[in-house]
């Protein structure tokens, strides 16, 4: 049995990830923008309900799947971020 993609976002997951291959573009929805209904389905069952924006093809159901943005390269992790109260003072500013 396939997750759903409120299964997928209590594992993490942040976006729904749809590639159009005749586009080859991919467009990341955030499953919170979703509808409840929609949520309650796993990503192969949304996929037919899908259309790409651009050329208005239907994705197949294999370029439906969940994401983390935390996965997409240089996004920056928690531990790289600078604090609140670290932002450096350039030398000879007034305080």
């Amino acid at each position: 049995m396939t997750k759903s993609i409120a299964e997928h976002a209590e594992d993490g997951y942040t976006h729904i990830a749809v590639r159009c291959l005749p586009c080859r573009t991919t467009k990341c929805v955030p499953i919170r923008q979703l509808p409840a209904p929609a949520r309650a389905l796993s990503p192969q069952e949304l996929a037919p309900r899908l259309k790409c924006q651009d050329c208005g093809t239907r994705p197949e159901t294999a370029n439906v799947s969940p994401w983390r943005a935390s996965d997409a390269p240089g996004h920056p992790s928690r531990s790289s971020r600078p604090e609140a109260g670290s932002a450096s003072k350039k030398p000879g500013a007034a305080a």
